[in-house]
């Protein structure tokens, strides 16, 4: 099994807390933004509209990153597969024919 790299882990759990909490921020400036609009009655059916775009945007990104993911899931099974060969051809040791 392949060791564990723990500063590219590291490295790796920043950058996506990082990505995280940038997200974060702004999802909640956009809901904030949003109730003072629903308060404001600005859009005749905002839940209605909102329910329709979330869906929309799951799809839209559903389609851009499972794929990705996919792939990347399959790359780390096919490299371990190929370390755990390597390794298994390594340690054989050989002996007399039968």
């Amino acid at each position: 099994m392949p060791e564990l790299n723990v500063e590219k882990l590291k490295q790796f759990l920043k950058v996506m807390v990082s990505n995280l909490k940038g997200l974060e921020t702004e999802v909640l400036a956009q809901r904030a933004v949003l109730e003072v609009v629903r308060q404001m009655g600005v859009v005749a059916d905002l839940d209605a509209t909102l329910q329709a775009s979330t869906e929309w945007a799951a799809r839209q990104m559903n389609a851009k990153y499972d794929v990705l993911v996919e792939k990347a899931l399959e790359e780390i099974d096919r490299r371990a597969f190929d370390e755990n060969l390597v390794e298994l051809l390594e340690g054989m040791k050989p002996g007399p024919a039968n």
